[in-house]
Formats: C-alpha cells, structure tokens, sequence
C-alpha cells in the first residue's frame, strides 16, 4: 500500500523534518506539501473524534471539500452498526461519492477535542486506519499529521507514534517479555 504524508507548510511545517527522520527508509511513504484534499488516493484518513463529527481543523477542511453526508455516513455507521462511538484504535471507512477520493477512514485520535500529547493516540489511530484500508483493499491513502493540531501533540512524538503504527501493521510488533517492558516501550511513545 502506498502512503501519502500530507502537510502544508502555512499550517504545520513543523512536521515535515519529523516525518523524514523517522519515514526516510520506507519507500512506500511520500511525503507531500500541499492540501491533503488534493490526494488522488484510494481513501483520506480523518483524525476526527468519536462521535464522527467533522466540523473543526481538517475534519472541517474534508466536509467542505466531501459534503457533509460524509459525516452523516459515519455518524448512520455508529448508530446502525457500532450502537456506540468509535474508540480509539478503532476505524472505519465511508464512500465519499467522489472520483479522485472515494472513500474517507474515520479513525480518531480523540473522544472529543482535547489534549492528547500525553497519549498513545496516535499510535492507535495510525494503525488502526492501516488495517482499515488492508481490510477494504485501498492501494493508497493519504494521512496528515494525527493528533498535531487540537490534540497539541508534538511533532516529534506523531512521527515517532505514526512509525510504530505502520512497524506494527507490517507486522513487526513482538509481544513484550513482561509488562515492564510494554511499559517503557510505550513510555517511549510519549516522551519527547
């Protein structure tokens, strides 16, 4: 599967020294400066919250460029299906009705707007759009920086949670010898 990092430089330029330091040997992952709504990729990954509400910082940004059904897609999903919100580490994906991008992956990095800089939210989030595109057989998906805007999460620590999330979809994850070393690994997450 083909990853496309998007950032834009008026927005989160930060982001960019960080995604290459940490993505430089996966030649399956571009990195792109520019409006993620431009992607001509099998599906856009929104950070969103639980609830599918997309009104603010990029959720907003894929409303205006998708519509609002694609909200409302989301929020039939968790109502018929799910009878409760997306958690973390959870996703799912919706047609957008779109040709260039037909399809957007739900997969939050918050409940509800917050602080998740001392989380392992994007980890989670990361990887659960990962599998969600596998599982629905997307070529291409374009990211942003999960978790970086409301979620005040550092632009080192996203980079460093977002390439776990793809070692570990890859398949690369070992299950810890004991709970003292799941702990620092993931200690290791959040600290900058």
């Amino acid at each position: 599967m083909k990853i496309e990092l998007w950032y834009h430089e008026k927005i989160n330029p930060q982001i960019k020294d960080s995604w290459e330091k940490y993505f430089k040997d996966v030649d399956e992952v571009k990195i792109i400066n520019g409006d993620i709504c431009e992607a001509k990729v099998d599906a856009i990954v929104s950070p969103a919250n639980s609830y599918g509400f997309m009104r603010g910082g990029l959720d907003g940004v894929l409303t205006k460029r998708f519509g609002y059904h694609v909200s409302r897609r989301i929020q039939h999903l968790l109502i018929e299906e799910y009878g409760r919100e997306l958690l973390i580490g959870e996703a799912l994906s919706v047609e957008t009705d779109d040709e260039i991008c037909p399809n957007i992956i739900c997969a939050p990095t918050m409940i509800v707007p917050m602080d998740v800089s001392k989380t392992i939210n994007v980890y989670l989030s990361t990887r659960a759009a990962l599998v969600e595109a596998d599982l629905n057989g997307f070529e291409s998906i374009a990211i942003s920086a999960m978790g970086l805007g409301v979620g005040q999460v550092p632009p080192e620590i996203c980079a460093r949670q977002m390439r776990k999330a793809y070692d570990d979809f890859l398949g690369v994850w070992e299950m810890p010898s004991n709970l003292d070393v799941a702990h620092a690994e993931y200690y290791k997450l959040i600290v900058e």
